[in-house]
């Protein structure tokens, strides 16, 4: 299914509830290292932090949005490293919206964002071997397999084998 034209813009005060609605889905939390949910004040804090994070930052923060400018995703940059010119990626796409190609055209919006603003060489993603959506999410947008590993599921309180995935900037 092809999706209409989506964009990524920053977090903004407005994106407050959608922000709560992702960030506190208990559903999501074994995706991530979400240790719990998120009180308001944190979560405010959390968007002034982002709207005010200086060009250095080591996590950026994008919404994504439809063509009506409504909020149906978040895609993340963190542990970017300038000088050495690499980035790990997050993406979640809100329930009603996932499996529409939106999550491709989200990561093909960070690319453009990350290797030509932001000069970006080598993006990551750390995916569980369990999240089938995303393993064929990242393969789909050129991502290779880079090598796996194991590590601590703070919500399952287990190991569990993760893949880890690159892409390199072509352009450079």
């Amino acid at each position: 299914m092809l999706s209409r034209p989506l964009s990524l813009r920053g977090l903004l005060p407005s994106d407050f509830n959608f922000l709560k609605s992702i960030e506190n889905d208990v559903r999501l939390w074994h995706l991530s290292d979400t240790p719990g949910p998120f009180t308001d004040v944190e979560l405010i804090d959390h968007i002034e932090e982002f709207r005010t994070a200086s060009p250095d930052s080591s996590q950026r923060r994008f919404v994504l949005t439809d063509t009506l400018k409504t909020p149906i995703g978040f895609v993340d940059l963190y542990s970017v490293h300038p000088s050495q010119k690499h980035a790990n990626v997050g993406i979640v796409i809100a329930d009603g919206y996932r499996q529409q190609g939106h999550g491709l055209q989200a990561l093909k919006l960070l690319e453009i964002t990350a290797f030509k603003q932001l000069k970006i060489n080598t993006l990551y993603a750390e995916v569980g071997i369990d999240n089938s959506a995303s393993i064929r999410l990242f393969q789909k947008a050129g991502f290779a397999q880079a090598d796996t590993a194991t590590r601590m599921n703070i919500h399952k309180f287990a190991l569990q084998e993760c893949i880890y995935f690159q892409k390199k900037n072509t352009h450079v």
